[in-house]
């Protein structure tokens, strides 16, 4: 009974504690930062207001390279069929049921490789028809 637990926590604490992480390292970064400004006005440096404001740089828009999609596509069909042979073999679990959810990586990543081979067929297209 308790070795059906283990998945189920780790599927629950696990993304609950990247959240966490990320939220706290930008309160800590956000409150470090508060720190030097409030220190530079206790030794009386001029402060300018743009070290008030939160330094976020301007993303680039680039290009999407379609190969991501594929990339991504061919590491989600894998991981999926890993967790299934994990769940099916590994955890000794009797029910497929269970297991099956290792489909769910796979057929994200089948609509990934779907999706860059009709982005690629529809580009085509469009350069024909021009």
């Amino acid at each position: 009974m308790e070795g059906r637990f283990i998945p189920i926590a780790i599927c629950v604490i696990l993304p609950i504690s990247v959240v966490l992480i990320y939220y706290l390292y930008k309160y800590m970064s956000k409150r470090e930062h508060l720190r030097v400004l409030n220190n530079a006005i206790d030794k009386g440096v001029q402060i300018t207001p743009d070290l008030f404001l939160e330094t976020r740089e301007v993303k680039k828009v680039k290009k999407e390279n379609p190969m991501v999609l594929f990339n991504w596509g061919i590491i989600l069909i894998m991981g999926g069929l890993g967790l299934f042979l994990m769940l099916y073999l590994l955890c000794q679990v009797d029910s497929f049921a269970f297991a099956s959810i290792g489909f769910m990586p796979m057929l994200i990543g089948l609509g990934l490789i779907i999706s860059f081979y009709l982005g690629r067929y529809y580009k085509r297209k469009d350069k024909l028809s021009e």
